[in-house]
């Protein structure tokens, strides 16, 4: 009887637990199904944003690649860049020209970038390594001003002689500059050569946190890597920890979400490796609630599954959440790729219409008109502002106020704006008008209803340019070219206005500064004559920049080479005052950068400062010991016995110390100073026709006229007769 009655009771008791079983089965059921459809939905959508932000990264760096390629380009084949690898001792005599010429050559090919740390041009041959702002034997170079924390010189020499593709890429590795601490550079090598003797190297240096900044939009913090790698699977720029991937006992593909991108630009790749177990996080709530309901509620099935429905929600807000976060990082990204559009448009980048509309159609953009046009505005420097970190503030703050006006004329007629530099806007317009020649007109009012809402104080730093009108998209660098030419011709001439570039005068190529008339300068300065000197100065800037209009290079060129007079004059240690030479080469650095026109006011300004220092040291000291050489030779010249050994015995010093001497005060040896005396007396005995040239040469101190005829015509390119018969008119400033 009692077994009869525990029958009943222990068989509902079955049925209960089988039905509770069963109540919970489902949701359990139920819930796996979901968690599965839910961890693949999350592991697909993070996989399609991952390759999202990889397709990004891949375009942004190859706007970067290519503007490397197109640096390297222009870098090769630049005629002083090449020239420059034929000069065996470029630190020698007058060769220090072509150092200062490569190096002001190199700064102008190389264009500022916010991802390239450093350029170099590495010389093998003669041992020099050419910088943005100088030049470096590369023993001091290396580790003076560059060094890598786990390279020698020799190791880095090696590793640069290694690299034969047209762009190799290195690993990123720990670099520093100067004293600073080391950071993660990359290191891209580009080698060159001319000739199967002389090669060199350009060599870019990348931060790697800039590069690394591209996958901004991938979380690694919880495992994981992103990264670039180059055509032998090595990582150049990694985000994460790659070490579990690359060590083969802890690597399980199946464990890990990988995704790859091909890069455009090289052999390169974009791939991110992550960790399932931190796409599974989102769901590991739902097996630890399940986990709760089994072992603790046995009687709350229904409310089970409801909680449980509510858990499966919260993966997929957090998905939603993620989603949208990484589509606004995408979006932010859009002006950066507009940019580089317009960068590679004005520099003519593009080589058919069809790449142009390609590119726009990735952007979502539409760029369309009857005619297009550019105009570039040039924001200078407040010359009262002499706080160089505060200046470049004010800088950039005008510049966006330009910015800003220039948006506000926005009319029916598309406008675009493109920052070209810290100080430069350009403006791009696609005119509406069947006629061209509606161009001008309204570019003009474009401009000057831009300047009407800016500042007076802005205004007066401002100098525009427009460049002629094309018709097609990739004529349009064209126009970029005539408006910079335009704000360079108004910064040659301190000018600050708008200027067409058919307004402006037809330049003359070259410009006119002979050995002979350096010569003069350099003999001027260092003997004192202030008052000569300016009136040469004068001369040569009504010939060469005031009458001639002469192309920017050949300005440039000009005012360079006045300034390596001074250097020049300099170098031979006629100036004693140590203050005196700190202020003249703190001018020099100052003058780096500037328009010809103020490099060379800075040249002639230094001469003379030289020239009156001179004098002043010759009226507190005496007659120097090179002084009275010169002077006894100018008094002995005409004697053709006059030999170096009468004048180490006027003087009481040896032959080889009077000709050392000689030529570390006045730059010259003493028998072409001796030459060179005779034969300018010679030229002016030449203009008396009462004397014969064989005369002449006697008079000078020339024993043979064979001896004196070759001297003359190797130096002046003439024989001595044809200059008689010819009597050549020479220049008022000679």
């Amino acid at each position: 009887m009692l077994q009869h009655e525990k029958r009943p009771q222990s068989v509902s008791f079955r049925r209960l637990i089988i039905n509770i079983a069963i109540l919970l089965l489902v949701p359990l059921v139920i819930g796996s199904i979901a968690y599965r459809s839910a961890y693949r939905v999350v592991e697909e959508s993070s996989k399609q944003l991952h390759e999202a932000v990889l397709e990004q990264a891949a375009n942004l760096w190859s706007v970067k690649y290519d503007r490397i390629k197109s640096i390297v380009g222009a870098i090769a084949t630049n005629p002083v860049i090449c020239r420059f690898a034929y000069l065996s001792d470029p630190y020698s005599g007058d060769q220090v020209y072509g150092v200062i010429e490569t190096v002001d050559t190199f700064r102008e090919l190389v264009l500022p970038d916010e991802m390239i740390e450093e350029i170099y041009v590495v010389y093998p041959a003669n041992g020099v390594i050419i910088g943005t702002n100088t030049a470096y034997r590369a023993e001091r170079f290396y580790p003076w001003h560059l060094e890598f924390e786990d390279l020698s010189f020799d190791q880095w020499k090696r590793l640069l002689g290694e690299s034969r593709d047209a762009l190799t890429v290195l690993p990123s590795m720990r670099v520093r500059f100067f004293d600073s601490p080391y950071e993660d550079m990359i290191t891209i090598v580009s080698p060159f050569s001319y000739s199967s003797t002389n090669r060199a190297y350009l060599v870019f240096l990348l931060r790697t946190d800039s590069v690394v900044e591209l996958f901004a939009g991938i979380d690694t913090s919880k495992g994981g890597w992103v990264g670039i790698l180059n055509s032998r699977g090595e990582a150049v720029a990694v985000s994460g920890d790659r070490t579990q991937d690359t060590d083969p006992s802890s690597s399980d593909d199946s464990q890990r979400m990988v995704t790859l991108v091909a890069g455009a630009a090289g052999n390169w790749s974009f791939e991110s490796s992550v960790p399932v177990s931190t796409i599974r996080e989102g769901l590991s709530d739902i097996w630890r609630t399940t986990g709760f309901i089994l072992a603790g509620i046995l009687g709350a099935g229904v409310l089970i599954s409801g909680f449980f429905g509510y858990r499966l929600i919260r993966p997929v807000r957090l998905l939603s959440q993620d989603r949208d976060r990484l589509t606004r990082e995408l979006e932010s990204q859009g002006p950066l790729l507009t940019s580089g559009f317009f960068e590679r448009l004005l520099r003519g980048e593009f080589s058919s219409d069809a790449e142009v509309d390609e590119y726009l159609g990735s952007l979502n953009m539409s760029l369309s008109g009857t005619w297009y046009c550019v105009a570039l505005c040039r924001v200078f420097r407040d010359s009262t502002d002499t706080d160089s970190s505060g200046g470049a503030a004010t800088l950039k703050a005008n510049r966006l106020i330009v910015v800003e006006a220039v948006v506000r004329t926005a009319d029916e007629t598309p406008i675009y704006v493109h920052n070209v530099d810290t100080d430069k806007v350009a403006i791009v317009v696609a005119g509406q008008s069947a006629d061209p020649a509606r161009a001008r007109p309204k570019m003009l009012d474009i401009v000057e209803r831009t300047i009407a809402l800016l500042p007076r104080s802005i205004v007066e730093l401002c100098s525009w340019g427009i460049g002629a009108p094309c018709t097609d998209l990739l004529e349009l660098a064209g126009s970029a070219r005539e408006a910079s030419t335009c704000v360079e011709y108004q910064e040659m001439r301190h000018q600050h206005r708008v200027l067409f570039y058919e307004d402006i005068p037809s330049p003359r190529r070259g410009y006119s500064y002979p050995s002979e008339i350096e010569n003069r300068v350099m003999s001027l300065a260092r003997s004192g004559n202030a008052a000569e000197l300016d009136r040469l100065l004068v001369g040569l800037r009504h010939d060469n920049l005031d009458t001639r209009h002469p192309e920017s290079l050949a300005a440039r060129l000009f005012a360079d080479d006045l300034l390596c007079t001074v250097m020049k004059i300099l170098q031979l240690n006629h100036v004693k005052n140590e203050a005196f030479l700190e202020d003249v080469e703190a001018s020099l650095d100052a003058a780096a950068g500037e328009s010809p026109y103020h490099r060379y006011e800075v040249a002639a300004e230094l001469l003379i400062a030289i020239a009156r220092e001179c004098d002043e040291q010759k009226h507190k000291h005496n007659v120097s010991l090179s002084d009275s050489i010169i002077a006894y030779i100018e008094e002995r010249y005409r004697d053709p016995n006059l030999t170096r050994s009468m004048i180490a015995e006027a003087f009481a010093i040896s032959e080889p110390y009077v000709s050392q001497f000689f030529r570390e005060q006045t730059g010259e040896t003493l028998g072409a100073f001796i030459q060179s005396m005779r034969l300018r007396e010679a030229r002016r005995l030449l203009e008396d026709n009462e004397i014969s040239v064989k005369e002449v040469g006697e008079r000078v101190g020339y024993a043979a006229y064979a001896t004196f005829a070759r001297a003359f015509k190797r130096t002046y390119g003439i024989s001595a007769s044809d200059y008689r018969d010819q009597r050549v008119e020479t220049p008022h400033y000679s």
